[in-house]
């Protein structure tokens, strides 16, 4: 076999062949075996069974937050009998997650999708080789699985009998960081259906995240004829098929769902804004975001932006709602700058929903974006968006209808860029009342949740 051919070719080298030079030819050799083996083909169905839904966490993000929306609608379709795409939705739907502590919130949907009786388990906490580790459908690869990473290790050896005993129909494993760790445990578990799902620019066009094996793992998966590969936007499916020599279309296309969010907001957030509203009194124009306060999102060039805008027009004023590492050197940042008492800082919030609706522009300048939610939101809220072309931010924008799509200098956009499509805005009420109609418009008709799901369904099936 494959995989026994190659440990016998390792042991024969230098003992300076590392396990790290070793995972490519060990992964292939074993993908090629499982390429040999049938995969169990149901009949072909008019309905969707069970579904296993794989993610590594359930923070507050925007990938989590389409994770968290299309478990909710398989969930409602399976307990109200309502079809999807013309498919009775049978179930069950089970969620593993790799963990709820890994970081601060990391269970964030954990809540709602439990509230919804959606089972969640952290397979972290599962036992190797289900427990019996000389019955484990991972034995036969015991010696092959030394040279692979870490990463690939513990959730192969972890999750491929759990899957194998819930026998799934589907397997929907969402982010490359899950695909990594997951796809070869889903494909030893000989499941009919293996949905990968990405929601941003590949691996090898982000370094701090790239791993050679990820080329192998994808290349290997998408050559068993079980497996299907969606993005969530027409950049980073195109990428996708560059990086791996694919035919162009091959990678289906899925926008995220995104209804309007609820204006209602908690009275901590109430307290907030009536606190900023005194402070503020007579700056009248409320420039925002929602974001992650991280490198990728240059929090402090967007400050920058905002106290160019301030320069001009000082009758502005600020909200930034999010947290994250950098939130502490951007408030330091913005009373540098001297413009900190028109800033608020909300911190995360349950009330996104609110926030937009006390904006009248929103600016996103994130250097890596898969298809941003927040940008989808704002638009639903009727907020004209400012945004740069990263990923595919750009595809959720109607250019000069429901907002502007930064140009780059050298990778990156310039904050008087920002201030002067803001301060034009400003400066038109009705161009700016237009575009806020069209934005409404545009948002409901192109990112619905009900079109996202269902196109997803059919992917299960069809």
């Amino acid at each position: 076999a494959p995989v026994e051919a190659k440990l016998l070719q390792l042991r024969a080298l230098s003992p300076r062949f590392s396990a790290g030079r070793a995972s490519d030819a060990i992964l292939s050799g074993i993908f090629e075996d499982l390429g040999r083996q049938p995969v169990p083909r149901p009949e072909r169905r008019s309905f969707v069974g069970s579904v296993l839904m794989i993610i590594g966490s359930l923070g507050a993000g925007g990938a989590e937050r389409q994770f968290a929306v299309t478990a909710g609608a398989l969930q409602s379709a399976i307990h109200t009998g309502r079809t999807m795409a013309g498919y009775d939705v049978i179930g069950p739907l089970n969620i593993f997650c790799r963990s709820l502590r890994t970081r601060d919130a990391a269970d964030f949907f954990e809540g709602s999708l439990r509230s919804q009786n959606i089972p969640v388990y952290e397979y972290a906490d599962f036992e190797a080789f289900g427990g019996h580790e000389g019955q484990s459908v991972v034995a036969p690869l015991r010696e092959a699985l030394r040279f692979l990473p870490q990463q690939i290790i513990d959730g192969t050896t972890r999750l491929a009998d759990s899957i194998r005993h819930l026998a799934p129909d589907v397997v929907h494993i969402w982010q490359d960081g899950s695909i990594l760790a997951t796809g070869l445990a889903a494909a030893i578990a000989r499941v009919p259906r293996i949905i990968l799902t990405v929601r941003s620019l590949p691996p090898i066009d982000r370094p701090d995240r790239y791993r050679p094996e990820y080329e192998v793992i994808f290349r290997s998966l998408l050559a068993l004829p079980s497996v299907r590969l969606v993005a969530n936007s027409n950049t980073a499916a195109r990428r996708y098929e560059e990086w791996l020599e694919l035919e162009q279309g091959s990678v289906d296309v899925i926008y995220n769902g995104v209804d309007a969010l609820a204006d209602g907001a908690r009275p901590e957030d109430l307290a907030k804004s009536s606190a900023f509203d005194a402070a503020t009194a007579g700056w009248c124009f409320t420039v925002g975001s929602v974001m992650r306060l991280d490198e990728n999102k240059r929090p402090f060039l967007w400050l920058d932006a905002a106290a160019a805008m301030l320069r001009s027009q000082p009758a502005m004023r600020f909200i930034l709602v999010g947290d994250g590492p950098l939130k502490a050197a951007a408030i330091d940042y913005a009373t540098r700058l001297g413009i900190d008492h028109r800033v608020l800082f909300t911190g995360r919030s349950q009330s996104v929903g609110y926030w937009l609706s006390r904006m009248d522009a929103f600016a996103l300048l994130s250097a890596v974006e898969g298809l941003p939610n927040v940008l989808i939101e704002a638009q639903h809220a009727g907020v004209p968006v400012i945004t740069t072309p990263a990923g595919g931010a750009a595809e959720t924008v109607l250019a000069g209808e429901t907002g502007f799509v930064l140009p780059l200098h050298d990778g990156e956009p310039d904050p008087q860029d920002v201030a002067d499509l803001v301060l034009a805005l400003h400066a038109d009420p009705r161009r700016r009342g237009a575009m806020s109609a069209r934005a409404r418009d545009w948002a409901q008709a192109t990112f619905s949740v009900s079109t996202m799901t269902e196109r997803m369904v059919r992917t299960f099936i069809e």
